[in-house]
């Protein structure tokens, strides 16, 4: 049988399922096993369209991104950690691709925010404001040679040296960037077990925030310039079955010998073997048909009824980030595309 060609780092199992995010999870143990590039594009030109390109998301993506900038000049502590905790939030529902499909319970949510939180406050803590001037002047100075376009909401480039050198020094900060946040204490909140893959998925995760503005050629050149494109392998054919999700009754198709499987259509993570769920809110295994509360820190999973693909709310004792987030109108400007608008 044919799969794509990932190896679980916990159990080495192949990954026999298809993915419908980029999140890559193990079929067998439910570890993230990596991040699918090529799956992020997709979503990401969908988002960055010329039809999409004045909604009111985007409208409200782009003015906190504007208000990001002006905490940035007037280095607005405070302000630039709720305004990212904002945009991450506004994230969860523009790019659901982007993130784990475990984000549609509200608890795991929570948990990432509270990553993001930490890891922005502990940024500020080190001198963040300081390190992005300085970040700004050497990108500043490389953009001087570079020539774009835009064409239905989308950024050309002009794939010449000056941009081919643009792009691997970004590819080299971001991987500088990536090895110094892997030391730092927000670790510990990172809501996905940290595995010798996690540098990785977060390296991805960055360049596809940078590849995402581009146009479609430009971006696939991207994906084949650095390893990015997904390959499949040639495998016996192995014994599978289906079955149900413990929440909300979606179909699994389980190899022999899985132990836990992730549910792409409500992020429950469902222990087959002993067949109960993973809270998403302390990650502790327990039994729905004895409570629907987490017996070790609360969350509360309701279960969903049958052929009903809908997740309910899930009740988390934790305190919240509040996004209150006003929407002003952003006039939209011709021949320009989403980033066109937001640097010039």
């Amino acid at each position: 049988m044919l799969v794509r060609k990932y190896k679980c780092p916990s159990c080495g199992g192949n990954k026999t399922d298809e993915i419908s995010t980029g999140y890559v999870y193990c079929d067998y143990c439910s570890s993230l096993i990596d991040f699918d590039m090529e799956k992020m594009t997709e979503e990401s030109s969908e988002v960055f369209s010329a039809e999409n390109d004045n909604t009111k998301k985007q409208q409200i993506y782009t003015q906190k991104l504007q208000e990001l900038a002006s905490h940035i000049k007037t280095e607005n502590a405070d302000g630039f950690v709720t305004t990212q905790c904002e945009i991450h939030t506004l994230e969860f529902d523009l790019f659901p691709k982007r993130f784990s499909p475990k984000i549609k319970q509200n608890a795991f949510r929570q948990r990432l925010l509270d990553y993001y939180k930490s890891y922005w406050s502990e940024k500020i803590a080190v001198g963040y404001f300081n390190e992005n001037k300085e970040t700004q002047k050497m990108f500043s100075e490389l953009n001087t040679g570079l020539k774009f376009s835009y064409e239905g909401g989308k950024c050309i480039p002009e794939y010449d040296e000056n941009f081919n050198n643009y792009i691997e020094k970004m590819d080299a900060y971001i991987k500088t960037s990536i090895d110094e946040n892997m030391q730092m204490e927000c670790m510990e909140k990172y809501p996905e077990p940290v595995t010798s893959r996690t540098k990785d998925v977060m390296y991805k995760q960055s360049m596809n925030m940078v590849i995402q503005m581009y146009d479609t050629d430009t971006i696939k050149k991207l994906i084949e310039k650095f390893g990015f494109k997904s390959e499949f392998v040639e495998i016996e054919d192995i014994s599978q079955i289906k079955t149900k999700c413990f929440v909300c009754n979606s179909e699994l198709t389980i190899p022999e010998g899985s132990k836990q499987k992730v549910c792409e259509t409500c992020g429950t993570t469902n222990d087959i073997e002993n067949r109960q769920v993973v809270c998403p809110g302390c990650a502790a295994p327990f039994s729905l048909s004895e409570s629907s509360a987490c017996p070790y820190c609360g969350s509360v999973m309701q279960t969903i009824g049958i052929g009903k693909n809908k997740i309910k709310e899930i009740d988390v004792q934790t305190e919240e980030i509040q996004t209150e987030i006003k929407i002003k109108e952003v006039p939209k400007e011709k021949n320009k595309g989403f980033f066109g608008k937001l640097f010039g």
